[in-house]
């Protein structure tokens, strides 16, 4: 393997790391990081490993990711009764929580920030609660769909370098 090769495949896992990281860090271009490791190994691969077809799909999967991301969270917290400016107060406590804590920090934010905006908004705490549990789940459950979909585009680029 030639030192080229081995810089662009460092560069791409690079990349993808930053974009497994951003899963977890709201606000973070977790998918624009995905996006820019795929499309730095199809120009250095030139279609050379893997057909148009399949990027054609990776990128499907990636438009299709931004969606669904975006979808999850939205859906679990108007399920559980949310309203629009809770899912900002989510962001913003997510926020906060990552800069003073960690992972831990992310999820404890995001739930507060919705609970304490649902609480200014309805002033019951229990469908504030239930706005909260509602926001994580749809937050999490985005969370499992984008590192699959990373897992999947990760997988086809390894087996196009192996093979």
């Amino acid at each position: 393997m030639e030192i080229l090769s081995i810089i662009i495949i460092i560069l791409v896992v690079i990349l993808f790391l930053l974009g497994v990281i951003g899963v977890f860090i709201p606000t973070f271009p977790d998918t624009l990081f995905i996006f820019l490791g795929l499309l730095v190994f199809a120009v250095y691969d030139r279609l050379d490993r893997v057909s148009i077809w399949v990027y054609s799909g990776l990128f499907f999967l990636l438009l299709a990711l931004l969606v669904i991301d975006y979808a999850a969270t939205v859906v679990g917290a108007r399920k559980a009764g949310a309203s629009r400016w809770s899912l900002v107060g989510g962001l913003l406590g997510a926020i906060v929580g990552v800069i003073i804590g960690n992972i831990i920090g992310l999820f404890l934010g995001f739930f507060m920030g919705v609970v304490l905006v649902e609480l200014l908004v309805k002033k019951d705490i229990k469908k504030s609660l239930r706005a909260g549990g509602g926001a994580i789940l749809g937050f999490l459950g985005g969370v499992v769909v984008k590192l699959a979909v990373i897992v999947i585009i990760a997988g086809v680029l390894t087996a196009a370098v192996i093979f």
